[in-house]
């Protein structure tokens, strides 16, 4: 039976390499719409979640945890699959293809949400996590998810307006 480290860290590499595919993700959003308010959006958020990718570095080297360097990469081959299933060619539509986009990253932000939460429940009893403001890293999860959700609206309605209406 695997120990409470070996699992916690488990659980800690498997968001780091949801975080790698977000970055991921949040460059090709941003490359994609250059000089509109999603590609700024995007040029704030990559920052704030390489900083969190640097907090879960720095817990799972506290914990003693061995980088698995197979997590990792399955996240970068997870946004590249996700490249391919929601590319236009495939959606039949750009903005359907940003809709899902902006989904799938609203949906590995929740997870994270989820992830700072369940630390947070842990805290008292976890000495690695006292040095972590787990409160913040909720809020500013919350922040990040409440922006992508302003641009997922949108794009929702781009892809699904009237198709007689003006663009």
């Amino acid at each position: 039976m695997a120990s409470d480290e070996d699992l916690l860290g488990a659980y800690l590499s498997d968001h780091l390499a949801g975080s790698v595919a977000a970055i991921d993700l949040i460059e090709k959003l941003r490359d994609q719409d250059e000089g509109t308010p999603l590609a700024a959006f995007m040029s704030g958020l990559k920052p704030e979640i390489e900083a969190d990718q640097a907090v879960l570095k720095q817990l799972i080297d506290r914990i003693g945890e061995p980088k698995n360097p197979v997590k990792q990469a399955g996240g970068w081959v997870m946004e590249k699959l996700i490249r391919v299933r929601f590319d236009e060619r495939v959606t039949r539509s750009a903005d359907l293809s940003r809709l899902l986009e902006l989904e799938m990253l609203a949906v590995g932000i929740e997870g994270k949400l989820c992830l700072w939460r369940a630390l947070r429940a842990l805290a008292g009893s976890r000495p690695e996590l006292a040095a972590l403001d787990l409160d913040s890293l909720i809020g500013q999860a919350e922040q990040q998810r409440s922006g992508v959700e302003e641009h997922r609206v949108q794009a929702a309605v781009r892809a699904f307006r009237e198709r007689g209406e003006a663009s």
